[in-house]
Formats: C-alpha cells, structure tokens, sequence
C-alpha cells in the first residue's frame, strides 16, 4: 500500500469518528455494518475510493471500496480505533470533536482574516471612527494622512474633522466625489493610496507635519519646538522669518503650497465650502 493511501484511510477514520461525534449512535463498536447504518441514515461519512482491484463481494465493499481482506492496514487502524471507542478513552476523544473545533481550516482562515486588524494604525483610537488612523512618525501603510501617536498633544474635536476633511478633500480632488476607486478605498477602515502626510502636535495650535517619502532637510515642518530660532533654523528659513507656532490649518495650507506662488485653488475652495470645518 502506497504511503499516500495510509494517509487517506487515517482521513476516512476522522470522517467515520467525526459522523459518530455529531449522531451519537447507540452502538460505538465501529464495525463494517456500522459504517453502512450511517451511509443508510444519510449522515456524511466519506471514505476514499480505493484502487478499482478490492473483492467486491461483500455489500460494505461496494459501497466504500475496501474490505478487511483488502485492507489490512486499514483494518488494524480500524480495530484500534474499536477498542479506543469500547473504553473510557471515547470521551476524551470526543472532546476534541466540538462544534468550535469542527470548523474547516478554510473557514478558520476566513474568520481570522475576518477578525484580524491588519494596520499598524491604532484600532480603538477614537480617531479611527473618522477615518484618521493613528500611526508612528513612519507608519507602514500608505495612509492619506494620519496623526503621530507620539505626539505632545491630541487634537480638538475640530482639529480631528479637519483632519478628516483633508483626507476626504484629497480622494475627492484626485478621484471624484462619487468615484468606484473612491468608493474602493473607503470599503475599508483607512484610505490608503501613494503618499503619506503625518500631523504632530506639539501643544495648542503647534503642529507640524512631514511626509513619510522626505530624504533631505527637516524632519518636520515648521521644526519642532526645541529647534526654533537656533542656528539651523535661521539658516532653513533665512529668505523669512522662523516659522511655528502654526495651527493644523497653516500646516495643511503650507503642505498644499498656500504660501507659494502656485496655491492649491482647490484647497481654498474647499475650506470656503466647508465653513463648519474651516472657520473664517
């Protein structure tokens, strides 16, 4: 007998026991009539067809494909597992067959990806029901924006629908308002797409924000605080005046180039339309 055939008969004995768990027979004496009383009563026993070369003569062989002269091996595993059910051990062995360990490997698979938090941002963080994942200054995803845990201050209930607004104000400005993509992204908890800003706080109305692909210059900007009027903030900024303090909204304004000869109309449009979030 092939190795893999030891394999499959070993399946067919869980099947047999798996059927005997869940219908609880008054006879436990796994015999062949046994066997052929579950197929008869419909319970879901499978046993794997062996090659086409068993006796056929005996009904049990019809049915499943082998019989005791066949199959010697499987006919001691099957004896073992008959004198495993004539002891006390059947309980013990029963237990392992509860409805919570009968579920499939497919099916615990799917529950765990179900159930899973696959982010790096902070699940139970208030901010995450507004779509503002909270993150390390180098967060793993490519969220639209999100706001560094490590920051000195949380943001205000306006801060954090600014936030919010700034996020929906980029999948608007770069997908449409009523885009499928758009759409896509927001199936799940975060939206995620090429670049990522990160907002600090530093204290009231202090922020500063980077974007997670900068290489050269300030880690932040404006700097943070302890860096402010030194040396290398005169030499950063030496064409204007040290900049920071600044609110969320000059931060944001100065990530969409406000200051600039080319703002972002659209980013000024956005904030006049949305008076409640971005007070005048």
């Amino acid at each position: 007998m092939e190795t893999h055939d030891y394999v499959d008969h070993a399946d067919a004995v869980l099947a047999v026991l798996l059927a005997l768990a869940l219908t609880g027979p008054d006879d436990t004496n796994l015999t062949e009539a046994d066997i052929d009383q579950l197929m008869a009563a419909g319970v879901p026993v499978q046993i794997v067809t062996a090659p086409p070369t068993p006796c056929q003569t005996t009904q049990h062989c019809a049915y499943h494909g082998w019989c005791r002269r066949w199959a010697p091996e499987f006919a001691t595993i099957m004896s073992a597992v008959n004198k495993v059910l004539r002891t006390d051990q059947l309980s013990a062995l029963l237990a392992v067959f509860t409805p919570a360990n009968l579920t499939s490997r497919h099916d615990r698979t799917r529950h765990m990806t179900a159930t899973s938090w696959k982010y790096d941002a902070d699940r139970d963080d208030p901010l995450a029901n507004l779509r503002i994942p909270v993150t390390s200054a180098h967060p793993d995803w490519r969220y639209i924006a999100c706001f560094d845990r490590e920051s000195e201050a949380r943001p205000t209930d306006l801060e954090a629908a600014q936030l919010a607004s700034y996020i929906e104000q980029y999948k608007v400005y770069f997908f449409g308002a009523n885009s499928w993509y758009k759409r896509k992204l927001e199936e799940q908890p975060f939206d995620a797409d090429a670049v990522t800003r990160v907002f600090h706080k530093w204290a009231d109305d202090d922020w500063s924000y980077r974007v997670d692909t900068w290489q050269y210059g300030p880690f932040w900007v404006p700097l943070a605080p302890r860096f402010r009027g030194g040396e290398f903030a005169a030499h950063l900024y030496a064409d204007e005046a040290a900049i920071g303090p600044l609110t969320l909204v000059q931060v944001m304004d100065r990530d969409k180039h406000m200051h600039t000869e080319y703002p972002s109309k659209d980013w000024a449009t956005w904030k006049a339309v949305h008076p409640e979030v971005f007070p005048a």
